[in-house]
């Protein structure tokens, strides 16, 4: 079950044809209730794929 939460589309609540604005959003929301550090790594993955992969 770990791993099926860390996916960052199910952290953030959002879907792969969300917007990045959607995105953000939800990140913002979901900040105030986790770990701050945790959200920005999931919404860092989504908004910046390539950075992400370590290309």
């Amino acid at each position: 079950m770990t791993a099926f939460r860390e996916n960052p589309f199910v952290y953030l609540g959002v879907s792969p044809s969300s917007s990045r604005s959607e995105i953000l959003e939800k990140a913002e929301e979901k900040a105030l209730t986790e770990d701050p550090d945790e959200v920005a790594k999931y919404r860092s993955i989504l908004t910046n794929p390539g950075k992400a992969s370590g290309v």
